[in-house]
């Protein structure tokens, strides 16, 4: 492990001191933030961090679940990121299903649910 740069804020990890692993949205987002997580019965935790105001502009999956493939994360983030904020639960659910992805150890409409709850 190479030593520390002055200067340098980064821990061994690569994050910067003092952030609390706090990520900005990008500059060209602006609207409200929330996070919800859902914890499936005998299944895995599943949560989402949101940005959105009339459509959800930015959306990351993350939580101890399994994909097949394991790139279809983005595919999933594809499908919710544009869609109106005030989606319904099955109409969300729909869209996520028809992405290409297995998920273990939850269902679309688990992922659709924590969505909807952290926009409401």
């Amino acid at each position: 492990m190479n030593p520390p740069v002055p200067g340098d804020r980064r821990n061994r990890r690569g994050a910067t001191a003092g952030t609390g692993g706090y990520k900005p949205p990008p500059p060209h987002q602006t609207g409200m933030q929330a996070t919800e997580s859902v914890k499936v019965p005998d299944g895995k935790l599943v949560r989402v961090a949101v940005t959105f105001e009339e459509s959800i502009e930015d959306v990351q999956i993350t939580g101890d679940f399994f994909l097949q493939p394991p790139e279809a994360r983005s595919d999933l983030e594809a499908a919710i990121e544009g869609q109106p904020a005030d989606i319904s639960v099955a109409d969300l659910a729909a869209e996520i299903a028809a992405v290409d992805a297995e998920c273990i150890g939850f269902e679309a409409s688990d992922l659709a649910q924590a969505t909807v709850e952290a926009i409401r």
